[in-house]
């Protein structure tokens, strides 16, 4: 057949379809069919094809580029032919082959009332099931005829004139506000149009492809409102609603995601199911396991998931049968790894948790237990562990024997806690300022410095223990002397006597039996047995006693011991004993009396005696 007598210039933004119709009205053909027909663009069961996405193993535009004189890489362009060629390839999974059945419109047409009023032209942008609003007049498409209501077929004979003679043209306009159009817009930029404005908002959508925007939105679509169906997405008015609001999931992005993520889990998590259905229907599985490298170009939103999934996720274990090295969560780790950070038993590591001192989430799944640990709590842990020592370690550090070290923590003088291996583990930090006040003790003052043993000796004559030696080196009430420079601890420094007495007893003085011995020149049996038959008073505190110095000034006052009488009547002892008695005066205490060893008079009736003689 040759040329045709009229060929319109196709236009930039022009789809098949429309244009076909343009060459069948311009030259006068009754029926549509006429062109398809001629151009060989008729299926084998004389079906006419849906050119908008058919590729060239299935049509060929030789023939009706034969009659219009126009080259058929002109067709292709007005077909979708650019965006799917690159998405046909074997090793591309089928799901991510975007534009899908839904993706475009099969049987039906929508076009903008605006647009059919500026010039009368079918735009190939109006075919994307995703475009619902008109980018440049902001009104909404229309797919059914506005006086009867029926759809506008594909293949009528006039497709901008309705069967029951409405012209749409005479389409009244609806019109919304530029955020339902944001969508609209962006897929009017990615295919190379002019977009009046841009309204990205933070969208992650902006950053991917035109396949790769209308496959993740379509998914999450499904994923909000379940299956759709063909019939669904032909309605203008159903498919924009869900546009709306699937297209705020990716604006302000990451926060919006995370948002929806959050409502999903709300919406279907339970505790007796895994993550793999927490987000309702595959999410999971699908994004994690499906879709992530697999060559649709969406790893920008999985690896978003997988940081939420990081961050949030607290209720099972994130690895799977099929794990991937971005799946690592931050919050909570397995039993076993947890175990092997503190290297203790599972007895031991249950037991911590039951303390409370690390945080788990325990759950019964299918009558299997399954632990999250938070890893927090592993690393506070851990930290603690750090910061203590275990009681061998404080008694080589303060130079104290076991006994002393567990009297400190009994008393709360060392913070102490059973953790792992049922040892003491002792906060550090009292046991440096132990160390610490002994060395600014490290001032000689006074003269008399006796060893650590001796020290707690004389404590423990006042009934005191090294608790209060403890505190006493705490208040700062005592000089110290190091011993030997590199060694450390208590027993490598001499304390002053006489500030340990005063701290003890105040300004009050007091002797020892030893001491009494050489101030009263009096064997220190008798001042023991004097001060067991109650003779002489003392506080008797542990194997020590202690005589109080008013204590002792009145026992001098009442009484006086032979050798006293022997120094003042220069006799012997015996005729000492012999004179007194001539005088009626008899001893209180000594041999054949109470069993003592030394004479005891009373000190009155004998000076009496003396002065007189």
């Amino acid at each position: 057949m040759g040329r045709l007598l009229i060929v319109p210039k196709p236009k930039e933004d022009e789809c098949i379809t429309g244009y076909i119709f343009r060459l069948s009205y311009e030259n006068c053909y009754d029926k549509i069919r006429w062109i398809y027909s001629t151009s060989s663009l008729l299926s084998e069961t004389n079906k006419i094809f849906n050119l908008i996405y058919s590729t060239p193993d299935v049509v060929s535009f030789k023939e009706l580029s034969n009659i219009t004189n126009i080259k058929d890489d002109v067709f292709w362009q007005m077909t979708f032919y650019s965006q799917i060629k690159d998405i046909r390839a074997k090793d591309v999974p089928k799901y991510s082959r975007c534009l899908n059945t839904l993706s475009l419109s099969r049987y039906t047409l929508k076009y903008c009332p605006c647009c059919l009023k500026e010039d009368i032209y079918y735009k190939k942008i109006w075919n994307f099931t995703l475009y619902t609003v008109c980018s440049k007049h902001l009104c909404r498409l229309v797919n059914r005829c506005p006086s009867c209501n029926i759809l506008i077929g594909r293949f009528q004979e006039n497709i901008f004139k309705c069967k029951c003679g409405f012209d749409f043209v005479d389409t009244a306009p609806v019109f919304v506000e530029r955020e339902e159009s944001e969508l609209s817009d962006l897929i009017n930029l990615k295919m190379d149009h002019t977009i009046y404005k841009e309204y990205t908002n933070g969208n992650i959508l902006y950053k991917l492809q035109l396949n790769q925007i209308n496959f993740i939105v379509f998914y999450f679509i499904q994923h909000c409102y379940g299956t759709l169906k063909i019939e669904d997405a032909i309605e203008v008015n159903n498919i924009h609603d869900y546009i709306i609001n699937t297209y705020k999931i990716f604006s302000d992005w990451p926060s919006n995601f995370h948002n929806y993520l959050n409502h999903s889990r709300e919406k279907f998590y339970q505790k007796d199911i895994y993550i793999r259905e927490a987000f309702g229907p595959s999410l999971y599985r699908d994004l994690i396991h499906k879709f992530y490298k697999s060559g649709i170009g969406i790893e920008i939103i999985i690896e978003e998931f997988i940081e939420y999934l990081n961050k949030n996720w607290d209720g099972g274990h994130l690895l799977s049968r099929w794990p991937l090295p971005l799946v690592k969560s931050e919050k909570f780790i397995t039993k076993v790894k947890a175990m092997s950070e503190i290297e203790v038993s599972q007895e031991k590591f249950d037991d911590l948790i039951d303390k409370g001192y690390i945080k788990a989430k325990i759950q019964l799944i299918n009558e299997r237990k399954r632990i999250l640990v938070d890893i927090d709590s592993i690393n506070k842990f851990k930290k603690k562990l750090n910061n203590s020592l275990i009681i061998s370690e404080v008694c080589l550090i303060l130079g104290l024997k076991r006994k002393h070290v567990i009297m400190l923590i009994n008393n709360s003088i060392l913070k102490a806690e059973v953790l792992v291996k049922n040892a003491w583990h002792i906060d550090m930090k009292m046991v440096y300022l132990l160390k610490e006040r002994l060395d600014q003790g490290n001032t000689i003052k006074g003269n008399n410095y006796i060893s650590f043993g001796k020290s707690l000796l004389i404590f423990s004559k006042k009934g005191k223990s090294i608790i209060d030696f403890v505190k006493m080196i705490l208040n700062e009430n005592i000089s110290v002397k190091k011993i030997n420079e590199y060694d450390e601890g208590f027993n490598n420094y001499l304390y002053c006597e006489d500030q340990l007495r005063q701290y003890l007893y105040g300004n009050q003085i007091c002797y020892s039996p030893r001491q009494l011995e050489k101030l009263l020149k009096i064997d220190r049996k008798d001042i023991y047995f004097w001060i067991k038959t109650n003779l002489l008073k003392a506080d008797v505190n542990h194997r020590i006693s202690l005589v109080n110095e008013s204590v002792l000034e009145e026992f001098m006052k009442k009484y006086i011991t032979l050798g006293e009488v022997i120094r003042v009547l220069k006799k012997s002892g015996e005729k000492s004993l012999v004179y007194l008695a001539s005088k009626e005066i008899y001893p209180i205490s000594g041999k054949n009396i109470d069993g003592g060893r030394a004479f005891l008079f009373e000190r009155v009736k004998v000076e009496n005696v003396l002065e007189m003689s």
